[in-house]
């Protein structure tokens, strides 16, 4: 119920605040003026202050009506007004600038400076100020020394008030912009946070199909192919480095320790180069092979081949050679069917 009566229809925090303000102010008005109302009814109800009261009451009642549909800044003026006017009506005009009357002012011009702002304080303040001075011209307000410091001592005040409403206002705008930047910066964060998120989900994509394709890569640049239960044929193509080097040394012995294959046929037909580094590391890819009990047979020998096998010094006595790769497959299968 409670909920339901000082529920403002608006979205935005400020608007919400405010309304809730002014619904406070309207409430306590109201009640005032419908208190002050019954009391001067039961001794006077023809009096000016019945029914300045009586209409309280009722703009007190239209106010908050317009405060809980989110019309803050209309419902502000139309209190303000009605209030100022009330005051002029029922305070006896002898009366209406001396203290402590004249203070009374002073609320019409802090309503509208808290629920709206400080500029429509300003106004207000000046229009207050303006009434005033056309009633004292007209001789409503009696024409004296202390009716022209009255009103320069309200004019005073209302300054200082719009200044404490101006700088309180200021600050508050300042603490929402710094809070706005700072939600921004966090929502660049979260922002640059999500794309690295993303690039780094695709990096880690790019690496494991990079990683797939060096696997790829890897078994299609050393096939190993099995000629029969017994015997492996390895050829050998393109440039040999020391990576391929160290990479067809791991795969053919964990392929001769895993098959317990007799014969194991190299095939240089396909290197376009063979220096003395490919040499040497092929000598010990044989030797490593030997040690598993397996029979070695290099084939595609070429005549530049051999002289600088012969130069380097290197024995092959234990491995039979072929300058040609179907010699070596018939020797294997002949070894084989034996």
């Amino acid at each position: 119920m409670l909920r339901t009566l000082f529920a403002i229809r608006t979205s935005d925090p400020d608007q919400y605040f405010r309304g809730m303000l002014l619904k406070g102010i309207t409430l306590i008005l109201g009640l005032g003026s419908l208190l002050d109302m019954l009391l001067v009814a039961i001794q006077n109800p023809q009096s000016a202050i019945f029914w300045g009261t009586l209409v309280g009451s009722i703009a007190a009642c239209i106010v908050f009506g317009l405060a809980h549909l989110g019309r803050i800044n209309v419902g502000a003026i139309i209190l303000a007004i009605t209030f100022l006017a009330i005051t002029c009506i029922v305070v006896p005009n002898e009366n209406l600038i001396y203290s402590p009357i004249i203070l009374i002012f002073l609320f019409p011009i802090l309503i509208v400076g808290l629920t709206i702002d400080a500029t429509a304080s300003a106004l207000f303040g000046s229009l207050t100020v303006i009434v005033l001075g056309i009633l004292l011209l007209v001789s409503y307000i009696p024409q004296n020394s202390w009716s022209l410091l009255a009103i320069l001592l309200l004019t005073i005040t209302t300054t200082f008030l719009w200044l404490v409403l101006f700088t309180l206002e200021r600050g508050r705008n300042q603490a929402r912009k710094q809070a706005h930047d700072l939600q921004a910066a966090q929502n660049v964060i979260l922002a640059r946070e999500d794309d690295l998120q993303a690039t780094n989900q695709q990096m880690q994509k790019k690496n494991a199909d990079l990683e797939h394709v060096l696997e790829l890569v890897n078994q299609l640049e050393t096939p190993i192919i099995p000629l029969t239960d017994e015997s492996l044929i390895v050829p050998l193509v393109g440039h040999l480095d020391t990576r391929r080097i160290e990479h067809i040394r791991e795969m053919v012995l964990a392929t001769v320790y895993q098959s317990h294959a007799r014969f194991v046929l190299i095939d240089l037909t396909g290197i376009a180069i063979i220096d003395t580094g490919v040499i040497s590391r092929l000598n010990h890819i044989i030797k490593c092979i030997h040690l598993l009990g397996t029979e070695v047979l290099l084939t595609g020998i070429r005549a530049d081949t051999a002289i600088t096998m012969t130069t380097l010094g290197i024995d092959f006595a234990d491995v039979w050679t072929s300058a040609n790769l179907s010699d070596g497959v018939r020797h294997v299968l002949r070894q084989v069917a034996v």
